[in-house]
């Protein structure tokens, strides 16, 4: 079966209506359209809508007569119409609107706007459809928590008026039953008063705005409905709402096309009024509201005789609780229906100071399956919640019961804490821990998470803790804790590693140095004596050549003079001078390691460019072409990130392909929170063998056409791992070599 539709779309513009139509839909509103004056007078009256949509300009009439019509007809009275403007009114226009329609909107507007005044009005058609219209005897109107009075219909003089709207008008009772309506009307003559009240006795009822004044002075707004008895003579029962508020949000809507108005209105219930002895004497009945059965079956009976005993009883039980208490008592019931239904009702009776009985009943059907439709959700959210792999529960903070514990959760506590104090059952302590968040999250209404360390159970959990709200109402913590056994052992673990790791490294960082240290001192030796040898051997030559010498000892100590022992020592000098680069290298890269960081914003484009003007004899010695892009600012070190940039660039220049002219690029992006620069060359290439391996110690691609020791890029590599970025190289030989070096991106 089809819902029926709560919403009647009546537009023109049929575009228009279908994007209309898709915005309701979408929200899950059940929607009926109509393109026309008459469609959409027929549709009302066949399906009876909560809520009207009605456009200014339809065909066939106009959007204001179309709601009027809608409050006028027997079927739609408690449709609420909002006109949808064509565009936004002036003052004059917008006054009119207000007056013929329960609300308008007005070009341009949005979804959200839309969908706001469409559930305003729903709630507000709710009020409406039960809203109670009261009988008029005194203790009816006492019992009236709006303004409430009753006057004669000749002269519109008050006969009966309750507490409130004394208090909403400052007058006392007395005071107001020595007055007439127009005594309090703020902006009808006392002639246009009684002429609406003749209006009124020939129509039966009616509902309108007004004004009225306060003993005070001051004005107030008020939304009145009457309803016409004949008694002996005719009277009017009168029910008043301060609508100040109303007004007031209405205006600030007209304004700010934002804000909407709240409307608060009294609940209509079936009222019935009975005698001491318990039988009914007369009632009252919603518009709309169809009786049990006809008035002649139950007046004048007692009740007992008229409902069954499943009523009569608990009625009789509130009945004597009322009259010992002298409060009101309520009692609920269910009443089958003819389809096999059920509809399900709230009873609320006072026993007067006459002992006549008031008795308001309220059809509760709807609330009690919306209940059952929330504790049947409630219990499926339980089933899901019983069922996830980590630990769940439920807490009340006012009280610490445990109100839900999933499976998981017993399992690992060995039994059911429900119904147990959270501080005792999770934590084994005899009152609320020291650590409890619950006015954390009653403050911040937000979820809190924290860590913690169980005792009982021996294992580490990750928790955030939220406050919901109950089935029954009450504001809960609501926590799902996480198992971090395992990854804070293994943080430990990693704690461990990475000490025992930087501990290692300092100790081989003075292994180098002192390694290093110590064995130049031999090398300064060995370089010393090689130069002595070469002293002595000049020495040698001069002796030689004074001395005679048979010819043939002579050549031999000539080959040894200028050929042999030469050439050894220049190999001996080479050496020395090789392991002198090698340990001045491991130096650097030991002080490197061991070098105090600066870290701050860099504007990295400033540093490339002193770089460059360094290497400007190398550029133009090459016959270089230099770009330099726009360069993301980073992180780091000034001194260490210069290093960086020279050694990249110093490569570029060293490794350039002889047979193009040479071409560098330097640019730069972010990504991910990261600075990335590339330095980019034409060059010889590298082959994707030696990719990874030239960041090695000591690594050189071509020793025998390139000079130095192979540590450039591993100091690059340092340098930026220090600085917590990463670098990466892509080539292609005989194409060029692009380097790439990450570092944190300075905000």
């Amino acid at each position: 079966m089809m819902p029926q539709p709560t919403i009647l779309l009546a537009h023109g513009d049929a575009t228009a209506r279908s994007a209309l139509t898709q915005m309701l839909a979408s929200a899950g509103f059940c929607i009926a359209e109509a393109d026309s004056v008459g469609a959409c007078l027929r549709l009302a009256a066949e399906i009876s809508p909560a809520v009207a949509l009605v456009a200014q300009e339809l065909p066939g009439g106009d959007g204001l007569a179309v709601c009027q019509a809608l409050r006028d007809g027997p079927r739609t009275r408690t449709t609420r119409c909002a006109l949808l403007a064509s565009a936004p009114p002036d003052a004059q226009v917008a006054d009119a609107l207000s007056s013929n329609t329960d609300m308008w909107l007005a070009p341009p507007f949005s979804e959200p706007q839309l969908l706001a005044l469409v559930r305003l009005l729903l709630r507000t058609h709710v009020a409406e459809r039960d809203q109670p219209m009261l009988l008029p005897y005194e203790k009816i109107v006492q019992s009236a928590l709006e303004g409430f009075w009753i006057v004669r219909a000749s002269d519109v003089r008050f006969l009966a008026v309750n507490d409130a709207y004394c208090a909403m008008t400052g007058y006392s009772r007395d005071e107001l039953l020595s007055m007439s309506v127009p005594d309090i009307e703020a902006i009808e003559r006392p002639q246009d008063t009684i002429e609406r009240s003749a209006r009124i006795i020939r129509q039966g009822y009616d509902r309108f705005q007004t004004r009225h004044r306060r003993k005070d002075g001051t004005i107030f707004d008020v939304e009145v409905s009457v309803r016409v008895i004949d008694t002996d003579e005719t009277m009017m029962v009168v029910f008043a709402r301060d609508i100040t508020a109303s007004k007031r949000a209405e205006e600030d809507l007209r304004r700010s096309e934002a804000r909407y108005r709240s409307l608060l209105d009294a609940i209509p219930d079936r009222v019935f009024r009975h005698d001491a002895q318990g039988r009914f004497i007369d009632y009252h009945n919603p518009r709309d509201a169809v009786l049990i059965m006809p008035p002649e079956m139950f007046l004048g009976k007692h009740y007992r005789d008229v409902v069954p005993p499943t009523i009569s009883e608990p009625f009789a039980a509130a009945l004597e609780r009322a009259a010992s208490s002298g409060q009101m008592e309520r009692f609920e019931y269910d009443l089958p229906n003819p389809d096999g239904t059920t509809h399900s009702f709230e009873t609320r009776l006072v026993v007067g100071e006459d002992e006549d009985i008031v008795t308001i009943i309220r059809d509760i059907t709807e609330q009690r399956q919306a209940e059952r439709a929330v504790q049947k959700q409630h219990k499926q959210f339980l089933t899901i919640f019983d069922a996830f792999p980590a630990v769940l529960y439920v807490v009340d903070p006012a009280t610490d019961e445990v109100l839900f514990a999933n499976k998981v959760f017993q399992d690992l506590l060995g039994g059911n804490p429900i119904g147990g104090m959270c501080y005792r059952e999770f934590q084994g302590f005899a009152e609320r821990c020291p650590f409890c968040t619950n006015e954390i999250i009653l403050r911040t209404r937000q979820p809190y998470t924290w860590e913690h360390h169980n005792p009982i159970l021996n294992i580490d959990l990750l928790i955030t803790d939220q406050i919901i709200r109950w089935p029954d109402g009450r504001d809960v913590r609501f926590e799902l804790a996480i198992d971090i056994t395992a990854l804070k052992q293994a943080e430990a673990a990693r704690a461990r590693l990475s000490g025992d790791l930087a501990r290692k490294n300092r100790e081989l960082e003075q292994i180098v140095y002192v390694a290093s240290h110590d064995l130049r001192s031999p090398l300064v030796n060995v370089q010393g004596f090689s130069r002595e040898l070469q002293a002595s051997l000049d020495d040698l030559k001069l002796t030689l050549a004074e001395v005679d010498l048979p010819a043939a000892q002579r050549d031999q100590i000539s080959f040894l003079a200028e050929q042999d022992i030469p050439e050894s020592l220049s190999y001996i000098l080479t050496g020395v001078s090789k392991m002198d680069a090698l340990l001045k290298g491991l130096l650097r890269l030991s002080r490197l390691g061991r070098a105090a960081l600066n870290i701050e914003p860099l504007d990295v484009g400033q540093i490339v460019a002193e770089t460059l003007i360094a290497l400007d004899f190398q550029i133009k010695q090459g016959g270089v072409h230099v770009d330099l892009g726009p360069l993301p600012r980073c992180l780091g070190d000034a001194t260490q990130i210069g290093q960086v940039f020279a050694n990249l660039i110093g490569n570029a220049l060293k490794y350039l392909a002889p047979e193009r002219p040479g071409s560098i690029s330097i640019t730069g992006r972010t990504a991910e929170g990261m600075a990335v620069y590339c330095v980019a060359d034409n060059g010889r290439g590298i082959a994707a063998a030696h990719q990874e391996k030239i960041f090695e110690l000591y690594y050189r691609l071509e020793p025998a056409q390139s000079e130095g020791e192979g540590l450039g890029l591993t100091i690059v590599r340092t340098i930026v791992d220090r600085l917590g970025g990463w670098v990466r190289v892509t080539s292609t030989p005989d194409v060029g070599s692009q380097f790439f070096v990450a570092l944190p991106e300075a905000l």
